[in-house]
């Protein structure tokens, strides 16, 4: 009986957007509503990922972290033309193409998450569908031959 009990505990706890992605649409929310009519298609793949997060939480989640992932990529490639004494010209390219890669990556990588939740949730439901039908037919054909 406790395991059941800490099982719909957790459930519940996982039902939830987590405090990142609440942040982040505290955060940004005001100034994303350009990009949620641009974005259809995620918020049918979030609908039917059955993910516990909005739509726009889940936008705002996206463009945090690559706002994060920009910074990111900007201080590995500012260190790297340091520690590999690039050209000016270089180093700036390097920077804008750092930097721009590590933002669009993430902001691509997270939009694709609910598609494969997608076909997650769709292949594990027909093999579900085919156990049970294996079962169920096992036991209808015992039926029919007694």
């Amino acid at each position: 009986m406790i395991g059941v009990l800490k099982s719909r505990e957790l459930d519940g706890k996982k039902r939830q957007p987590s405090s990142f992605q609440v942040f982040s649409y505290r955060l940004l929310n005001r100034y994303l509503h350009f990009l949620y009519p641009r974005l259809p298609g995620l918020r049918e793949n979030i609908r039917q990922s059955m993910m516990p997060v909005p739509f726009e939480v889940f936008v705002a989640n996206m463009v945090l972290s690559s706002i994060i992932a920009a910074i990111v990529g900007l201080v590995a490639t500012i260190s790297a033309s340091i520690m590999f004494n690039f050209t000016p010209v270089a180093t700036i390219i390097l920077i804008l193409v750092g930097s721009i890669g590590c933002s669009g990556g993430t902001f691509a990588i997270m939009q694709v998450i609910p598609a494969i939740n997608v076909k997650t949730r769709a292949a594990k439901a027909k093999r579900r569908n085919t156990a049970l039908h294996r079962i169920h037919g096992d036991a209808l054909r015992k039926r029919a031959v007694t």
